[in-house]
Order: C-alpha cells, then structure tokens, then sequence
C-alpha cells in the first residue's frame, strides 16, 4: 500500500470539496487529486473520468495499489470524454489541470444535456483562463450556478485561480 503525494494545489481542491458527498475528478492530474479525495474518508463515492485509455488503466492499478483492492470508499472509472459521459454528475465536481476551452466544453455540454446536477464545480484552468472566466459568467448567467469564492495560488512560480461555484438552491 503507497500514500499519494498531492500538491498544494490538489490538497486545496480536495478541501473544497463538499464533505459527505459524491467527488468527480474530471480530466484531473492522472487521478491523484480523486485518489486523495479517496484516501481522506471525506466523500461518499470517488468518480474518475478521462478519455485516454492508458492513464484510466494505469489509476486503476494505482487505486489497486493504493487501497490493497479494498477501498472503502466506492471508487468508479469511466474512459470516456468527460462531455460525452451518459450519467448525471452530483455533488462536487473538480475540473482542474486542463484549459479554459476543455473546461468550457465540458461544463456547457453536460448542462446542455441536463447531466450536471452538482452542488458544487471547482475549476482551475492552466490555461486560457479568460475562457475559463467566460464559462463561468455564462453558467452564471442563466441562473443555475453562483461564483462563491475565486483562491489565488501558487504552482511551479505561476499564479493560478480556483473557482469555487455553488448551485443556486431555489
């Protein structure tokens, strides 16, 4: 059995994330930031989404590693684009570690289909950032989702920007 190492910045994700909830990591760091969600007990499922078959193989080794075969938080892998996933997404949703224009794709797809039901989004562009912003102001927008909290943070020398947005409770 091996500990994950998380970042700063994978740590300040998996504290955001909404306790007692379901957890999606989305086209994230090759799985850490959902393997620490994991390891914490905090989540009541851990969701794991990328399109690239090798890496969804390789976190499954790793979480099989991690866990000696026996999480005890349900674990669920889906190699498929985040965009084109057939299921609804609950509780907290982490988008980080991709651009704007990926997140944006991601976020307007799955709200057009009526698959994002999260309480919580947390999104962190690496790049194309005002994309990312413009994504955010649209979902505001139409009502559906509020800009809670924007955290300022520091990775390899660059600044960086986490968007913390809650669902509008009606």
């Amino acid at each position: 059995m091996f500990k994950v190492k998380l970042s700063p910045r994978m740590k300040l994700l998996i504290e955001h994330g909404l306790k007692g909830d379901v957890f999606w990591d989305v086209c994230c760091d090759h799985g850490l930031i959902g393997l620490g969600a994991a390891e914490s007990l905090n989540f009541t499922e851990i969701h794991f989404v990328d399109q690239i078959a090798h890496i969804m193989d390789r976190l499954q080794r790793n979480a099989r590693l991690q866990f000696d075969d026996h999480a005890q938080t349900p674990l669920f892998f889906y190699t498929s684009a985040a965009q084109d996933l057939a299921l609804i997404l609950k509780g907290t949703v982490v988008i980080a570690g991709v651009g704007g224009f990926t997140i944006k794709t991601i976020i307007l797809a799955l709200l057009r289909s009526n698959r994002l039901l999260a309480s919580r989004l947390l999104l962190s562009a690496y790049t194309d950032e005002k994309v990312l912003i413009e994504c955010i102001n649209l979902i505001q927008e139409n009502g559906l989702y509020v800009l809670k909290e924007k955290i300022e943070f520091v990775e390899n020398n660059k600044s960086h920007n986490l968007y913390v947005i809650d669902k509008v409770i009606r």
